[in-house]
């Protein structure tokens, strides 16, 4: 017997397509690395075919890295505009087979606009099963007029079929002017760590290990080891945080403290030097 099997998603089905289904309600305005560039938190899949022909071929492996990532969105086969119907179906019937599998799964799945041209007698058939999506997700056009004119129909024709509550547009802001409710998402994010990827990433790693997650503040952690400086032994006494002291130690043999409510300072056997850590502050 194979060590692997492919389990299929129990959801809805509707014609040939599956029927996915997300809330507004339930996401949260997050940053998406690219596929396979980050190894933690939401991820979007507009990257190349090489890069996604992996999630097809071992799927197992990939609901795992999906369901760390907490959100993400489905993977964007290409959908050329001289794709012929069968061909065409195939791509988006891959991409949404592995977003209802992932869905199945507890990830929150965004699935992604695909279409070949706006004078494609089929054109409504690439839009079965997100009927009860509230979002979306989408590529923005390649730059030229005649490009942006088709891709501009294309999506007015989805919305005439459904309305989203949100569109996640990832690219430049060009042809985000059609959605009337549209967040625009760079498609490779800035590297340096902003305030809301730290706190994306912190998110994906706190979906790991707790059911539920609230965010009730600002959690500051302080951990100094220098050569040579002394910590004040007030130092946390004069912080101010709601938290209540919980300390666990791992891999430390001995260590002296003094310690208060909100916090505690520390010093390692045979090591001079002070640390403080002040864990929770508000």
């Amino acid at each position: 017997m194979s060590r692997h099997q492919l389990t299929f998603p129990r959801v809805p089905y509707s014609g040939e397509l599956p029927v996915l289904q997300n809330s507004v309600d339930q996401y949260q305005p997050t940053v998406f690395s690219r596929f396979a560039s980050w190894p933690h938190g939401p991820f979007h899949c507009f990257v190349d075919d090489w890069r996604i022909e992996a999630i097809w071929r071992n799927p197992i492996k990939h609901v795992d890295r999906a369901a760390l990532a907490g959100v993400v969105t489905a993977p964007d086969f290409s959908v050329f505009a001289d794709y012929p119907y069968h061909l065409a179906m195939y791509q988006i019937w891959r991409s949404r087979l592995v977003a209802a599998f992932w869905a199945e799964h507890g990830v929150y799945v965004v699935p992604v606009l695909q279409w070949t041209h706006s004078k494609d007698v089929n054109l409504k058939d690439y839009f079965q099963g997100l009927q009860w999506c509230d979002v979306v997700a989408v590529r923005c056009p390649t730059k030229g007029s005649q490009v942006e004119d088709d891709w501009q129909r294309c999506a007015e024709a989805f919305l005439a079929v459904h309305r989203p509550e949100l569109v996640l547009h990832f690219g430049c802001s060009r042809g985000s002017e059609v959605w009337p409710n549209c967040e625009v998402l760079a498609l490779n994010p800035s590297s340096a760590r902003s305030k809301k990827g730290v706190q994306s990433e912190l998110d994906s790693l706190a979906n790991v290990f707790l059911t539920q997650r609230l965010h009730t503040g600002c959690a500051v952690h302080f951990c100094a080891d220098v050569q040579g400086w002394e910590c004040p032994d007030d130092l946390d006494y004069r912080m101010t945080a709601r938290a209540k002291r919980v300390m666990r130690h791992s891999g430390l043999s001995t260590f002296e403290y003094q310690g208060s409510e909100v916090a505690m300072c520390y010093k390692p056997a045979g090591r001079s030097e002070n640390a403080c850590l002040a864990p929770y502050l508000c």
